[in-house]
């Protein structure tokens, strides 16, 4: 009888978050961070994008620096950034006040937040460390031979994926604090994201897109750009593998499928891709700004940002929640924490 009331209980609380995803799917953010070459070299900033009216909000600015990746906390309440001689924070969307977590200005290649929002997963140097924000201390996770280029937390938070300058893809157990190494690109790899089911996908500089099973240790190739790979993501449910390179295109490839989706249009290096809802559209940023593209047409639907702008990182915001129900969610994720993980980090990716 137990079990039945579980049963029912965890299908009530996973149907309440697809009825929000759909009802959320025309309220989406972005958030970017761009370079502008001035005067005084280069000045970085942090910017929150609305899709559908193209309002943008300044989250954070800083000068002579480079920053690199951004990352959306589960709930959307929070984005962390960082990059080359950056400060690493992480902004209150709401208020926002950002707070420095590291008074250090270190190079930093990749951020990601787990899907609790409590720990945000970074690549410093040659070492892989975790955040957490509650604590406000930082766990060392693994040191590597060269510079950690890629971090990204799995659904379940129990691991992290990194790609190295020298190739390699491997996964950190944050339990057992072993490493198992999936494979190796023949040059540096710049992008690794994780999917559902133990999958990996990894792009890299010699153009290879990769998907890895961390449970049955394989890996294989789904395809290549023309150039350099620079990002790769998941879509929501796992089926979608996106690339963007600086070849000028983004690729959708099918996980299970192989096959692929050339969108060609955009002039300029892609940086980085983020799969918008259900999978439908996909946001891309690079030397021209950010482009909002429809997969199914394969056009581009909206330009937002300077033109003659990096944008280095994108990344679409999760469902939004609405005033009221911000206390009952977080009395679930308490109560219901290891079942609900998966379904809470989908919601990085939309």
């Amino acid at each position: 009888m137990k079990r039945v009331r579980y049963v029912i209980r965890c299908f009530i609380l996973y149907s309440m978050f697809v009825f929000k995803f759909f009802e959320a799917m025309n309220d989406v953010k972005l958030v970017s961070a761009k370079d502008w070459i001035c005067e005084a070299g280069f000045l970085s900033i942090v910017e929150l994008w609305d899709v559908k009216t193209g309002k943008e909000q300044v989250l954070d600015k800083q000068k002579s620096a480079f920053m690199y990746s951004v990352s959306f906390s589960p709930c959307g309440e929070k984005v962390a950034f960082a990059g080359l001689k950056c400060l690493f924070k992480v902004c209150d969307i709401k208020t926002g006040k950002c707070d420095i977590l590291s008074k250090d200005e270190v190079d930093i290649y990749s951020v990601s937040f787990g899907p609790e929002g409590r720990r945000i997963a970074y690549g410093t140097d040659y070492s892989v460390k975790i955040w957490d924000l509650k604590t406000g201390t930082d766990e060392f996770v693994g040191h590597h031979k060269c510079l950690v280029f890629s971090v990204a937390f799995s659904p379940k938070g129990k691991k992290v994926a990194v790609g190295l300058q020298d190739g390699t893809v491997i996964v950190w157990d944050l339990k057992t604090g072993e490493g198992k190494v999936l494979g190796k690109h023949a040059k540096p790899v710049h992008s690794v994201s994780f999917g559902l089911s133990g999958k990996v996908a990894s792009g890299s500089e010699d153009g290879v897109v990769s998907l890895w099973d961390l449970q049955e240790g394989t890996g294989k190739e789904l395809g290549k750009h023309e150039k350099m790979v620079n990002s790769v993501t998941f879509d929501l449910g796992g089926r979608k593998v996106g690339s963007g390179s600086n070849d000028k295109t983004v690729k959708v490839w099918g996980v299970k499928t192989g096959d692929c989706k050339v969108l060609e249009g955009y002039d300029g290096s892609v940086y980085s891709v983020s799969f918008g809802p259900k999978a439908r559209k996909i946001a891309s940023g690079g030397e021209k700004g950010i482009a909002i593209w429809d997969i199914g047409t394969g056009n581009i639907e909206k330009r937002f940002g300077e033109e003659c702008s990096l944008i280095n990182s994108v990344a679409f915001g999760p469902l939004k929640i609405k005033e009221g129900k911000k206390e009952r969610l977080e009395f679930m994720q308490k109560k219901y924490k290891k079942k609900l993980a998966p379904i809470i980090a989908w919601q990085e990716k939309i």
